[in-house]
């Protein structure tokens, strides 16, 4: 029988989490906003 990706995930959440690991919220690598100095210049 073979697992979904969503059980997978949630068996190493687990696995970790018994060994006193705190599970946090996943949250996005890429920003959402640019800051205008992070900007190559124009012209």
């Amino acid at each position: 029988m073979s697992k979904s990706t969503a059980e997978i995930r949630q068996a190493f959440l687990d696995f970790f989490h018994s060994k006193g690991h705190q599970v946090v919220a996943s949250s996005s690598r890429c920003r959402t906003t640019i800051r205008p100095c992070c900007l190559p210049m124009q012209g």
